[in-house]
């Protein structure tokens, strides 16, 4: 038998460390709003080919959620969830950017430098982040930016 998981916080509500919250809170017993897309499907764009413009990195797995929210009941409450574990979250319709705005960085990089650097190159390593690219190649790989 697994044994019952306590709170984090301890048994008193009160002890949550969250000022904001009231000192006796009403619960919510409404169920969950979702807004939902009909009808998902996934948009062609001229990156598509591009391997660094589609990958999609998430410590999720699709298919093992897929499993959990059917033998959960809850696939009916999620149906789109899967999908966009798998696809992406769309943003929905947006203007098209026209040209690349690449503001300098703020100062804190360059005091920062070392650890920013050592932070991308592990990014890099683990293979989370694509690149290095200079601002033509990346705008050669996804268009304006």
């Amino acid at each position: 038998m697994v044994p019952a998981v306590r709170s984090a916080w301890g048994p008193d509500p009160s002890s949550i460390p969250f000022s904001c919250w009231a000192s006796d809170p009403v619960p919510n017993t409404l169920p969950p709003h979702h807004v939902y897309l009909d009808n998902l499907n996934i948009i062609q764009t001229p990156y598509d080919d591009d391997a660094d413009f589609s990958k999609i990195i998430t410590p999720y797995s699709a298919d093992d959620l897929d499993t959990f929210l059917r033998n959960a009941n809850l696939l009916d409450d999620y149906p789109e969830l899967v999908f966009k574990i798998k696809h992406g979250f769309p943003l929905g319709p947006l203007d098209p950017i026209h040209a690349t705005y690449a503001p300098p960085n703020l100062p804190s990089a360059n005091e920062h430098e070392q650890a920013i650097k050592e932070y991308i190159d592990s990014e890099l390593a683990l293979g989370h982040f694509s690149g290095p690219f200079s601002q033509q190649e990346l705008k050669s790989k996804i268009g304006p930016f």
